[in-house]
């Protein structure tokens, strides 16, 4: 099998378990009571170009709580540590780990710091995935995360976009 061939259905695979939900509009006003979140989940340069329909598809599945929570299950994601850097590594690595697509798209996910800023960083390495196509689901992955309340309270923002060698999350 040539390589193209594995591509697509990889990405296939990948864009069956991100769209396997009902989409439902997201609720105009949050509920009295609820606690308005202050961390977000932003995308970071990709690069030029136009968005796949998969990837549209996954981010109306991540974008409403019902979605968002059965999508974390299903990728079998798991949350560890106290701070968002730990919390947002370790959703990574067990969506990584998880499931036997996920596995062949990513590669690994490791904290490494940023060696002009100091700042830490996650970066995540690509098998059979281009990396900007990696970066958008991996922010639609976070935002369910972060949808979910798998994340908890946080005040910084996690950037998701593509690096020298592939994905590249940042705090800011």
């Amino acid at each position: 099998m040539n390589d193209s061939r594995i591509k697509k259905i990889i990405q296939g695979a990948v864009l069956r378990i991100l769209t396997e939900a009902d989409p439902q509009p997201p609720p105009n006003s949050s509920k009295s009571g609820e606690k308005e979140k202050t961390g977000k989940v932003t995308q970071g340069p990709v690069g030029r170009g136009g968005i796949r329909n998969s990837v549209r598809e996954a981010a109306a599945r991540a974008s409403t709580p019902e979605g968002s929570a059965k999508l974390m299950k299903e990728l079998k994601v798991k949350v560890s540590g106290t701070s968002i850097v730990e919390k947002v590594l370790s959703v990574i690595k067990s969506t990584i780990s998880g499931i036997d697509v996920m596995q062949e798209s990513y590669s690994s996910a490791e904290l490494i710091k940023d060696e002009s800023t100091g700042d830490e960083i996650i970066r995540v390495s690509m098998k059979s995935l281009d990396a900007r196509t990696g970066a958008f689901y991996i922010r639609h992955i976070l935002t369910a995360a972060h949808n979910s309340d798998l994340l908890g309270e946080y005040n910084k923002e996690v950037e998701v976009g593509v690096g020298d060698s592939g994905v590249v999350i940042k705090f800011k």
